[in-house]
């Protein structure tokens, strides 16, 4: 069994981890999926290799998220000041009607 830790971005509320979680439990082979709103990560569990663009395509066809790899997401550039403002604003004001049915 192959278990990876991902983290993902764009979540809102419990309807946004259950989107995820629908998508990434739909892969083949995957057995298991937690998914935490409050630290954005998933654990994924699964029993034959997926691939991370298998996976990255699940989870943008659920809505608008991003997920990496926890090593790729510690290795990426920090937003700067002016994308936090706008992330921050965004989340605070936009809310996807696709995230809460």
């Amino acid at each position: 069994m192959e278990t990876k830790v991902y983290r993902v971005e764009g979540m809102h509320c419990e309807g946004c981890v259950q989107n995820i979680r629908k998508a990434l439990l739909a892969l083949s082979g995957v057995k298991d999926v937690q998914v935490n709103l409050s630290g954005g990560w998933a654990v994924m569990s699964s029993e034959e290799p997926v691939s991370m663009e298998q996976v990255r395509a699940a989870v943008e066809a659920a809505g608008h998220y991003r997920i990496y790899l926890q090593d790729e997401a510690s290795s990426t550039a920090q937003p700067t000041q002016q994308s936090k403002k706008r992330s921050l604003f965004k989340s605070l004001f936009t809310h996807r009607k696709s995230c809460c049915q």
